[in-house]
């Protein structure tokens, strides 16, 4: 079932233009609730901004002591607007290149401090790079980097830069979701936590989306396997290895 913030966001801001997809969104719901479940708190950063679509959907569900970051090349004021009507202070609007956050004063002295990373800005591999070690340095105990575009076809290039971060880290970081665009990484340490709430509440949570979709989960985390969401198959609701599909017994 949604939370009362994907609902509320449903209704207030549900016509705010932009390129996040009611599937992304209801993720998001099952990933914010799978960390209030753990008791995970911190701040969020967002890197491209645009008019605020995911920028104030991830602001609701921060408490008000925990900070909210945002850069983007440019002014966004339609951005700034909305998230305030949710989030009226805590709130940081940056405008400059994301190879220069940590530069930041407000930034730096996030290091290590937040529990939500949304890397949606330049889609070069370099830049995607960039952004995921920036994200690597403020990322807090048990928090996520949510990685936009990934697997996209258009941006090949993104998805090299993801796994090329994934394989310089192999003890430090997984991914442990992939849906509707994007991927999910937390530190290894918190990825029982994130597997084993996505194994018990994906498939209820996520049927809010309208998107037919299936939960599958094909190989192993050390295997750089995760649970994923693909079109509808067959009418399952979930696929596991190939050998045995009709569950994930792992």
């Amino acid at each position: 079932m949604p939370s009362p913030v994907l609902r509320r966001y449903h209704d207030e801001f549900g016509g705010l233009d932009g390129f996040f997809m009611p599937l992304a969104m209801a993720t998001w719901d099952l990933l914010f609730a799978a960390q209030e479940a753990a008791g995970i708190s911190g701040g969020l950063f967002e890197i491209g901004v645009f008019k605020g679509k995911s920028a104030v959907l991830g602001a609701m569900y921060m408490k008000p002591g925990e900070p909210c970051y945002f850069l983007d090349l440019h002014e966004t004021p339609g951005a700034k607007a909305a998230v305030e009507k949710v989030r009226p202070a805590n709130n940081y609007f940056l405008k400059m290149n994301s190879a220069n956050a940590l530069s930041d004063p407000a930034l730096a002295a996030a290091r290590g401090a937040l529990r939500w990373v949304h890397i949606d800005g330049e889609h070069t591999g370099y830049a995607t790079r960039t952004d995921l070690h920036a994200a690597a340095t403020l990322l807090g105990d048990g928090g996520l980097i949510c990685v936009d575009d990934f697997f996209s076809f258009k941006y090949p290039q993104l998805t090299a830069a993801v796994y090329s971060f994934l394989f310089e880290h192999p003890m430090e970081f997984r991914m442990v979701f992939a849906a509707a665009n994007k991927c999910y990484i937390c530190r290894a340490g918190w990825a029982a936590h994130y597997d084993a709430y996505i194994r018990e509440n994906a498939v209820s949570h996520l049927s809010v989306s309208e998107n037919k979709w299936t939960l599958t989960r094909t190989s192993y985390l050390h295997d750089f396997g995760c649970f994923t969401v693909i079109a509808r198959n067959k009418e399952r609701d979930v696929v596991g290895l190939d050998r045995d599909m009709d569950k994930i017994v792992f």
